[in-house]
């Protein structure tokens, strides 16, 4: 049994003795646990509101805690790195078995870090729940940290928290011009910068609208004029389709309803929340052609096109060796490899014709935009090679990669003459991107030539 301290003696009398049993840390990943006796007191007093008086551990165990501190202490420095789970399972390895939720309330009960004022920091948005509810995250860029999440999205929430941190000096951002107006409002001694993920992010959307409209594998307007976006109706209860007409897909009928209620003088925020959808897809519907019903797979360029009636025929004459058909093969001018012939011979030795393959998306087709030809598949270069023989693609894509190699090297030094060449270009979509590079052209050159 523990002695009574001196201290405790003029409290009254030992009323009686109670066992507490405490984890501490682990000793070679055995669990330690500590029984101690620990004695109360009766007050003499019979005023005295508390009556019975315990012993404190503190500060090695907490009141009323079953854990010793620096177990907490331990538990917490993982928990503040890793998952919960992550840090449960850690912890019975070593001894120390708990739940995940024993994890989460230690770290609820830990008092909030403490860190110095913020200088640089990045705004974005952060998806609740995707589609539907979506957040504000607030960044330090200097140490990597999480400093806040906004409930919502709008300006003057944003600009309030900027007010309440007067330490920021540089604000980074996406170009949307709902944050840039809450920073030019909350930071107005901060300068603004347009990171380069989101310059490239738009750069692709861009080209993506532009090969949705003149793109050969696209189904829309013809490539040689820009045609006017009609919007598809939506067919009433008494217009029934013909037999031989396709239904409308789900695509095409939200698209049908967003012209529908554009037409009526609905703006984008009302519509997404009629349609539940997001207003990017209000957005993309308003300026995008539209949809296919069912679109017809072009046959894919292959390299072994032209060859394929010489090869066709020797095959059905009985020649089914490779030497022979690869022979005939390289004196008709076949510049690829054996193992194309190969993939050929085993199509046609299980009986298959030759397969047809699908035609590139035009997501992938701005990916392969952007991308370098050092790192491009071969399918990619056939295809790219297909679209730049339209002059609007080629044009284009010579604008594109200087841009890109402007913020790739940090060199904002022939934006004013690439911003020129685009908007002279006549094609819309450059037109369009370049304008919105000039409206916010201070917040884009710090963003290509900064850190």
């Amino acid at each position: 049994m523990c002695s009574v301290p001196a201290l405790w003696r003029g409290l009254g009398r030992v009323h009686s003795t109670y066992a507490r049993h405490v984890q501490d840390l682990p000793r070679n990943d055995a669990a330690v646990a500590v029984e101690l006796v620990v004695p109360k007191w009766w007050c003499d007093n019979p005023d005295c509101p508390q009556r019975i008086f315990c012993m404190r551990l503190t500060p090695w165990v907490p009141a009323y805690g079953r854990r010793s501190t620096r177990l907490t202490e331990w538990l917490a420095d993982w928990a503040w790195t890793t998952s919960a789970e992550e840090v449960a399972a850690t912890a019975a390895r070593h001894g120390v078995p708990l739940s995940s939720a024993t994890v989460v309330r230690i770290l609820r009960a830990q008092p909030d870090p403490v860190y110095p004022s913020p200088r640089v920091v990045g705004i974005d948005d952060g998806a609740i729940a995707k589609g539907h509810d979506y957040a504000t995250v607030v960044v330090d860029f200097e140490r990597h940290r999480v400093l806040d999440i906004l409930p919502d999205r709008t300006a003057e929430t944003v600009a309030a928290w900027l007010r309440e941190h007067p330490s920021v000096e540089i604000v980074s951002r996406d170009r949307a011009i709902g944050y840039a107006n809450a920073a030019y409002e909350g930071a107005p001694q901060a300068g603004q910068v347009a990171d380069r993920w989101h310059l490239l992010k738009n750069l692709g959307e861009n080209i993506e609208r532009l090969l949705r409209r003149v793109s050969p594998f696209a189904k829309g307007p013809s490539p040689d004029g820009d045609a006017e976006v009609v919007p598809s109706p939506v067919p009433s209860e008494e217009e029934q389709p013909a037999p031989d007409t396709p239904a409308l897909t789900p695509r095409q009928i939200i698209y049908a309803a967003v012209h529908r209620l554009a037409a009526a003088g609905w703006n984008m925020s009302q519509i997404a929340r009629e349609l539940s959808c997001d207003r990017k897809t209000v957005r993309h519907d308003l300026l995008a052609p539209p949809p296919h019903a069912h679109p017809q797979r072009d046959p894919y360029p292959h390299l072994l096109d032209p060859f394929e009636p010489l090869l066709q025929r020797l095959w059905e004459n009985g020649q089914h060796r490779r030497a022979v058909l690869w022979e005939a093969l390289k004196n008709a001018g076949f510049t690829g490899g054996r193992s194309t012939l190969g993939r050929w011979m085993a199509r046609h030795r299980l009986g298959t014709p030759s397969r047809k393959q699908a035609r590139p998306t035009t997501h992938k087709l701005a990916h392969w935009f952007l991308a370098r030809w050092l790192y491009l598949p071969r399918s990619a270069v056939s295809s790219l090679t297909q679209v730049l023989k339209h002059p609007v693609p080629r044009h284009a894509y010579t604008l594109v990669h200087p841009f890109r190699t402007m913020i790739m090297h940090h060199q904002d030094r022939a934006l004013s003459a690439w911003l020129h060449a685009a908007e002279t270009s006549g094609i819309p979509e450059r037109v369009r991107f370049a304008e919105g590079i000039r409206e916010d052209e201070a917040a884009v050159r710090a963003g290509i030539r900064g850190p």
